[in-house]
């Protein structure tokens, strides 16, 4: 696909964070700026955009970084997570228009959906083994508590007297410990 720079950016809470970028070898540790206008009609509407020149292209006149940064060629596909949308992948070039095509904007919206679901799964495995861990720490938490209690009670005075008039055993009483 013959894109300028390309942008995979997540969704944390209102911001847009870049995870993976790919811009010209001139331009690398640069600050790298994406069409906030696109971006956010993409992250609104749920929908693919797809424009030939984003300078001549009247869904984009007003949006100061379309001219500011003078975009020519511009895709910028939603990444779904099957509830919403989870991120944004963004490519463009700044020099030629009519770049792009119908079949590259299906091709980026498949790639799109493959990296949604690779997202997704990655949550999904991090919250797994959060929980286990989480499991472990309990467990271990649980084993010092039981290694700190005395196996058995202190002695209660007069307990042998008001267990014997009542008829009750008369044994010391027993911590109980937690069964694995």
């Amino acid at each position: 696909m013959p894109f300028e720079r390309g942008l995979l950016m997540l969704t944390e809470g209102d911001r847009l964070v870049p995870q993976v970028i790919r811009v010209p070898p001139d331009e690398a540790g640069s600050t790298i700026s994406i069409s906030r206008t696109i971006a956010d009609r993409v992250l609104r509407s749920k929908e693919s955009i797809l424009t030939s020149d984003a300078l001549l292209d009247d869904r984009f006149r007003m949006g100061h970084s379309v001219e500011a940064q003078q975009l020519r060629s511009v895709m910028c596909v939603p990444l779904w997570d099957n509830r919403e949308v989870i991120g944004l992948i963004y490519v463009d070039n700044r020099h030629r228009a009519g770049l792009f095509t119908e079949e590259n904007l299906r091709l980026l919206a498949n790639l799109a959906n493959v990296a949604a679901v690779k997202i997704e799964n990655a949550r999904l495995f991090e919250h797994v083994v959060a929980a286990e861990r989480m499991e472990q720490e309990l467990q271990r938490a649980a084993e010092i508590q039981d290694h700190l209690l005395p196996a058995q009670g202190p002695p209660i005075p007069g307990w042998r007297t008001a267990a014997t008039v009542s008829g009750w055993e008369t044994s010391p009483a027993r911590v109980c410990r937690r069964r694995s």
